[in-house]
């Protein structure tokens, strides 16, 4: 009885992050955009218990994993795509209804992608391209700074870029760091606890400004070990080539 009931534990965070999803998007039908990125925030960290739970239980399995992606989909994908748009991109026509699908099409095809690679390899310490609720931070972090700091929802121009960069950053190559995982060494590991630390003390007061600097000093840092991968394999094409002269 034991043993079943510990599964029950990380499928309730999951859940409650579908419920918190559904709940944003109710705020978002009814045109309270900051509450529906808290909301959606909320999930985001929800998220992190389950699969967190489940590690330290020990209570993985196939069923929570579809779960999760299914929950990641609604609560990541279309939840902050439709907030995306009500907030901002229905200003732009055609355009706007294209970026919001490109979103949620996105972030459907990294989760596609994720399940795949995780079922090839039991050890994998690298996300390949931005995390889907990484993307969704992007979008609720960018609300709460703009309303924090102009009162209200500014910049629709900047606004659109930024989720058409969140949407080709989750379909794209770029190696982030997973947390939950473990770093590949323990210097990267020990500066993502430091970061992470810095963060709650810090959002305390600044929530919002720290929410999303956060947000976008992990994307910048995916494209620092994209440059130091890309450096490390062109030496190692270039060692190939001299051993291969000699």
């Amino acid at each position: 009885m034991i043993k079943k009931f510990k599964y029950i534990i990380p499928n309730l965070f999951t859940i409650s992050s579908l419920f918190t999803g559904l709940t944003a998007l109710h705020y978002t039908s009814e045109g309270d955009f900051i509450k529906a990125a808290w909301f959606v925030t909320i999930s985001i960290l929800l998220d992190g218990l389950d699969g967190k739970s489940a590690r330290l239980l020990s209570a993985t399995s196939k069923f929570g994993a579809e779960a999760d992606s299914f929950a990641d989909f609604v609560a990541f994908g279309v939840v902050p795509g439709f907030l995306a748009w009500k907030v901002s991109l229905h200003n732009f026509g055609i355009m706007g209804m294209t970026v919001f699908g490109l979103y949620v099409l996105s972030g459907g095809f990294r989760l596609i992608r994720y399940n795949l690679s995780a079922k090839s390899t039991k050890e994998k310490h690298d996300f390949q391209g931005l995390p889907i609720p990484a993307g969704a931070a992007v979008i609720a972090s960018y609300l709460l700074f703009t309303n924090k700091v102009f009162g209200a929802f500014s910049g629709n121009r900047t606004f659109l870029f930024i989720t058409i960069l969140a949407s080709l950053l989750m379909v794209s190559q770029v190696p982030y760091v997973a947390v939950n995982k473990g770093a590949p060494n323990k210097v990267i590991r020990n500066i993502m606890i430091g970061l992470i630390l810095a963060f709650l003390a810090l959002s305390v007061w600044y929530f919002s400004f720290v929410y999303m600097f956060a947000i976008w000093i992990y994307i910048f840092i995916g494209f620092v070990r994209l440059i130091i991968q890309f450096i490390q394999t062109h030496k190692e094409k270039q060692s190939k080539g001299i051993n291969k002269n000699v």
